[in-house]
């Protein structure tokens, strides 16, 4: 259970480091925004802490998404849709 944490942990940590790195943001910069520290946002990004509630609405406000985009698999999700679309295109 404990692995099944971390594991979501660090997902959510690695799509909140891609969109920072897709905004070409450094953590102090996203620090400035959102009001978290630079070293809080390295540790969710590793997925060594927890992200709460809060946090989440402050990271999807400065990424301009959804919470849902964080929560999710969103590049994945995306992929997919595409791929299923390509394939549904007759000539």
């Amino acid at each position: 259970m404990e692995m099944e944490r971390y594991k979501y942990s660090l997902e959510i940590g690695q799509r909140i480091k891609s969109l920072r790195l897709q905004n070409g943001w450094s953590g102090e910069v996203l620090g400035k925004i959102t009001g978290i520290s630079q070293q809080q946002i390295s540790r969710f990004e590793r997925g060594i802490n927890r992200l709460d509630v809060e946090s989440l609405v402050k990271f999807a406000n400065a990424f301009n998404v959804s919470i849902a985009v964080l929560l999710s698999d969103y590049d994945k999700a995306i992929y997919e849709k595409n791929i299923f679309i390509a394939n549904s295109i007759v000539i």
